[in-house]
């Protein structure tokens, strides 16, 4: 769980702290760059079963983007080419993410007697 929360935790704990740091800064700039785009995060639509799995990636980064829709931010309709690329930035800080919370599991999977 606190491997998803904060990225790089899970690399820390493993003992590699140097890549612990580097996947945070990087997957941390990522998601700082899809805000100062003006990106959204998806929110998930039933109806829109598709939108579901966006919605996954779209807070894959952990607790960055709970606090920011908490605040009410990156909520707007996407309009303009720039917030696309952030939305895009976005999803891709929450993939990254996600696939680090896997190496993690995968690594203790691999180091469990």
């Amino acid at each position: 769980m606190a491997a998803w929360l904060v990225p790089g935790v899970g690399h820390a704990v493993l003992g590699r702290p140097g890549r612990g740091a580097s996947f945070l800064g990087i997957v941390g700039l990522t998601f700082a760059t899809g805000l100062a785009l003006g990106g959204r995060l998806t929110r998930p639509d039933l109806a829109h079963p598709a939108t579901v799995l966006v919605a996954a990636a779209s807070y894959g980064s952990g607790l960055a983007p709970l606090l920011v829709s908490a605040a009410g931010g990156a909520s707007e309709e996407v309009r303009t080419m720039q917030q696309e690329y952030g939305t895009t930035y976005l999803l891709v800080a929450g993939l990254m993410n996600l696939l680090l919370v896997l190496d993690v599991a995968s690594a203790t999977a691999r180091a469990a007697p």
